[in-house]
């Protein structure tokens, strides 16, 4: 890339091509497109369809196929309405599938694209090294990460960048995979957040296990919901923090200490008060926001 405005394709072929619909293919790394899911964009283009207003699409002809890059809503639209007639496409040949992402990621982050399109972007591109670190640490304990979480997928890709950069997000996923495994309802990002701040909090005092033990018979989504009315109850008390996730971590803290109080010594064990951890938004690169240039009178 050639600056935050820039990427440079000159290394591949570029023509010119009408190209029919049946022979346009969307790539495996914007899933939000393959499973034809209708935003936003792609709504106002099929309410005011005009075949004349389309403009042509950016194709990667590699695998004898040609990949969509630019105009995946136009393609969807035309789908929806019906449309069949060929469309006017410029064609890149020459792009490897990681290149290609690469470009993709570029053209896509001048609009609304959807955060787990670019993680898996990213990922395929092999470029930032943390999503592929992320990709790494998901794969080894199960999970992976999708629109909707699940028993084994996660949508928050904002709250997995922020454990990684805490360095906590291994612990986090042992943790579920310990004490929650099968129920979706645990991976919701608020979770995520609350057992991240837990770890980095106190890791140098508290046990994995007695963690496990002490959350095991408790229901993710109602400690969820139980935080959600204490915020509500009590706006002006200090001791709730200032995010649902830390309440959340101070409600953990309170079921690891009643376990641990339990066994021998257990007084010894007890986790001092809860501090909120900073949340280094400066240093996100995948959950970054999307920088929309002003429009120049």
């Amino acid at each position: 890339m050639t600056g935050t405005d820039t990427i440079e394709i000159s290394s591949a072929e570029k023509q010119f091509a009408m190209i029919p619909l049946a022979d346009l293919h969307i790539p495996p790394y914007q899933p939000s497109h393959r499973r034809g899911n209708t935003d936003a964009v792609t709504q106002r283009i099929i309410d005011n369809f005009d075949p004349e207003a389309l403009g042509p699409l950016l194709v990667s002809f590699r695998d004898d196929k040609y990949w969509v890059m630019d105009g995946q809503r136009r393609l969807s639209a035309c789908l929806a309405v019906g449309y069949r007639e060929p469309l006017a496409c410029y064609i890149l040949r020459g792009l490897t599938e990681t290149r290609e992402t690469a470009v993709w990621g570029w053209l896509d982050n001048r609009s609304n694209q959807h955060i787990v399109d670019r993680y898996h972007g990213m990922v395929t591109a092999r470029t930032p090294r943390v999503a592929t670190q992320i990709e790494s640490i998901l794969q080894r304990h199960g999970y992976m990460v999708d629109y909707n979480y699940g028993p084994t997928t996660i949508s928050g890709v904002k709250a997995l960048e922020i454990l990684h950069l805490w360095e906590s997000l291994s612990t986090v996923l042992s943790v579920l995979r310990k004490t929650w495994q099968g129920d979706g309802r645990a991976t919701v990002p608020t979770m995520l957040m609350a057992l991240g701040a837990f770890d980095i909090c106190y890791r140098e005092y508290y046990l994995e296990s007695d963690l496990a033990h002490s959350l095991e018979h408790q229901s993710p989504h109602k400690m969820v919901q139980d935080a959600i009315a204490k915020r509500r109850e009590r706006k002006s008390d200090r001791y709730l923090g200032t995010t649902l996730w830390a309440t959340l971590a101070i409600d953990i803290r309170v079921y690891y200490n009643q376990y641990v109080g339990k066994l021998e010594n257990g007084r010894n064990l007890r986790l001092p008060e809860f501090r909120q951890p900073p949340v280094p938004h400066d240093q996100l690169v995948i959950a970054r926001p999307i920088q929309k240039k002003r429009r120049e009178a």
